[in-house]
């Protein structure tokens, strides 16, 4: 009986040091990083995208100043460029813009070179002065870098 009972324990601590192990090996694997970083990515795409097509002439420069902070590369540096004109335009013609990201997918995500493509769908709601306000619907390509600061946008392509 003793014997038996050393065996059942044996069998016990053998099972649970495998499926302990397992589950070490599953945490911790290339599939699960990959995972995390593509979940990160389409959530901060999706944040900056919208924040992208977001503006308000009544904080025009807080609103255009975002925008710098959630981009990379030549789209920064374009950003930046014209970011005294754009606040300008933005005050003089009114402007208001919302966006709502309809959906978003993740297409490429390389982990070792810090790129990814997503895919997004945005509808942006415009207003100026005391005109209607339009929507459109659009697609958007855009490419981010992995940063110091993190994931940012370093190209945007609206798809026709």
């Amino acid at each position: 009986m003793s014997r038996v009972l050393a065996v059942i324990a044996l069998l016990a601590v053998l099972g649970t040091g495998w499926a302990g192990w397992t589950w070490w090996q599953s945490a911790h694997s290339d599939d699960v990083t990959y995972g995390q970083t593509r979940d990160l990515v389409l959530a901060t795409a999706s944040d900056q995208i919208k924040t992208l097509n977001t503006v308000d002439y009544r904080k025009a420069e807080e609103d255009l100043t975002q925008w710098q902070r959630v981009t990379t590369g030549n789209l920064l540096t374009q950003l930046t460029n014209q970011h005294d004109s754009d606040v300008n335009s933005t005050k003089a013609q009114k402007t208001v813009s919302t966006a709502k990201v309809i959906d978003a997918a993740v297409y490429t995500v390389d982990i070792r070179a810090g790129t990814a493509t997503v895919l997004v769908a945005i509808e942006v709601t415009i207003s100026q002065a005391d005109g209607q306000p339009s929507v459109r619907k659009n697609r958007v390509d855009a490419v981010l870098s992995r940063t110091e600061d993190g994931w940012r946008t370093g190209t945007v392509q609206v798809i026709e």
